[in-house]
């Protein structure tokens, strides 16, 4: 499972990095509000709180799957970094009408096989 971890870290540098490139370049679309642009307000507190419950799960969680958690926070605090620098995330990635980025189709699944472990 520590593999997991090591892709997503992986791909939340990859992330960071075409983030800034898209942004600069006008070629992504800068979501001020959570998934599929819903706006709640306090994104960038509510992302943080919401790390740093998957950090302290990951810590008490003794099984290989808390590499999972690890993981999710690590794809989220790529989102967050944006989120405080543009003021929005930069999803860049188009798919039948629908804007996002590679930390948010890489934490699908990871959010995916951790629920499959708590069942």
């Amino acid at each position: 499972m520590k593999y997991v971890f090591a892709i997503s870290t992986f791909v939340s540098v990859i992330n960071t990095i075409l983030s800034f490139i898209m942004y600069s370049s006008g070629l992504c679309i800068l979501n001020k509000g959570i998934a599929f642009g819903f706006n709640i307000g306090l994104e960038v507190l509510i992302s943080t709180i919401l790390i740093i419950c998957l950090v302290v799960l990951g810590v008490k969680r003794k099984e290989e799957d808390r590499y999972l958690l690890f993981s999710l926070c690590v794809l989220g605090l790529s989102n967050l970094i944006i989120r405080v620098i543009y003021n929005g995330v930069c999803d860049y990635i188009s798919l039948i009408g629908l804007f996002f980025n590679l930390a948010d189709f890489l934490s699908i699944p990871r959010t995916s096989l951790q629920a499959s472990r708590f069942l």
